[in-house]
């Protein structure tokens, strides 16, 4: 057994050390990796830093100044505070998904080697969400609610996280979703109160000839270059459907004094 308290040189002539427990140190100076891991167990895994700083866990050529490499279905990078977690994996699936995905963001929830995905669990709720990236560009989201018919955490299959898919964003910028609930703080209804001023006809008629759209309604150029308010435009299209319906309640009312007039006209 050898014991040094202090040696000069780098050291290499001390041999036949089966190990070191370091302890507490402070370094006064870089420690030069050599190419080597920062291993658990001496082998060759774990923290690997090349000689441009960057660091590569799964990989010896990181491209970026943090890469983690891993299989399939590993999860790459896991993020937890108590009973949440986030995190970034990895995953192929093709019919069970119904597309070819690539990498995931799972919030408490995770894709683990069996093939199952997880959710955690803390003494009461066991949901999740997460967002699925596919191969050809679209984002999946899916929401798994709490079940109770799991003591603890869920474990779920690739056609249970189909079913429960909510949203999809596709890559030509098109959405979809079961439903969509969008909030505004203007409505149309006051079209219907009594003070409310409607346009004659013949103002409409010369709007229409001068600009090629309906008052308060945007434009095709507007629309084309800044797109539309969805809360907006339906209180937009309200309006021109109340307004419709008091035209015709006026021109009934004509109507029926026209008739009126018509026939004492015939009694005379």
């Amino acid at each position: 057994t050898l014991k040094a308290t202090t040696f000069s040189g780098d050291g290499s002539l001390l041999t036949n050390l089966t190990g070191d427990n370091l302890g507490n140190h402070t370094a006064t100076q870089n420690i030069n990796l050599n190419g080597k891991f920062l291993s658990g167990d001496g082998d060759a895994e774990g923290i690997y830093i090349n000689n441009l700083g960057k660091i590569g866990v799964g990989t010896t050529s990181p491209v970026a100044q943090i890469q983690a490499n891993g299989g399939v279905n590993d999860v790459l990078g896991r993020f937890k505070s108590g009973y949440s977690s986030l995190n970034i994996g990895h995953t192929i699936s093709g019919a069970a998904l119904g597309v070819w995905g690539t990498t995931y963001i799972g919030f408490n929830l995770r894709r683990e080697a069996n093939n199952l995905w997880k959710t955690e669990y803390d003494g009461a709720s066991n949901g999740g969400a997460m967002i699925y990236g596919t191969c050809g560009g679209d984002l999946i989201f899916t929401c798994i609610g709490n079940d109770s018919n799991f003591a603890e955490h869920q474990q779920l299959s690739d056609e249970q996280i189909k079913v429960n898919t909510k949203m999809i964003l596709r890559s030509d910028g098109l959405l979809k979703a079961n439903e969509i609930v969008v909030k505004t703080d203007v409505w149309s209804d006051y079209v219907l109160h009594d003070d409310y001023q409607l346009l004659e006809l013949s103002e409409l008629a010369e709007f229409i000839t001068k600009n090629h759209h309906l008052p308060d309604v945007p434009s095709e150029a507007q629309v084309m270059e800044e797109g539309i308010n969805l809360g907006q435009m339906d209180a937009i299209l309200l309006k021109k459907i109340e307004e419709l319906i008091l035209y015709v309640i006026d021109l009934k009312k004509e109507n029926e004094e026209m008739r009126e007039a018509i026939e004492n006209l015939k009694l005379k």
